[in-house]
């Protein structure tokens, strides 16, 4: 197995495989209600939604430097931007994205040959093996947050 298909194994994984710290991103968001997901059971937390949002916000960075484009677009929502429409189809639709946004990514982690893992993402100074393993933390500590979330709830 090459090393781009060891990182495309643990990015699906923590997604919704079998990972080794047997939570993942899409079993931690299953069976929330939009009223759930929405909820922010403390002042300053976010919700899962939130969380969720962000989480694809910076999937997409990653996979736009991978593909060599600009990872964040003038018209798009910024990170961090609030969840207006808090209604069960806009937070379906949402799950529906973050599959999307998973596939994405995935497909752009398979395509990568592993020896451009060493090369470095020049606006940062960092190799695309640390901004892939670094979303794959992203991911870790995000879901993190909301197994902790939905414990208020």
């Amino acid at each position: 197995m090459s090393e781009t298909e060891k990182i495309q194994k643990l990015f699906n994984d923590l997604h919704s495989g079998e990972p080794w710290l047997d939570v993942t991103l899409t079993g931690m968001l299953k069976g929330l209600t939009a009223s759930q997901a929405s909820a922010k059971p403390l002042d300053n937390l976010h919700s899962s939604w939130d969380v969720v949002v962000h989480i694809m916000f910076w999937r997409t960075n990653i996979y736009r430097k991978l593909i060599g484009e600009n990872p964040v677009k003038e018209d798009e929502p910024k990170d961090w931007d609030p969840v207006e429409d808090t209604t069960e189809t806009a937070w379906q639709d949402t799950l529906k994205c973050l599959e999307e946004n998973k596939n994405l990514l995935s497909q752009a982690i398979a395509d990568t040959a592993p020896q451009r893992l060493d090369d470095i993402y020049k606006p940062n100074n960092t190799t695309f093996y640390e901004l892939l393993h670094g979303i794959i933390q992203h991911d870790v500590y995000h879901i993190g947050q909301i197994v902790l979330i939905r414990k208020f709830i």
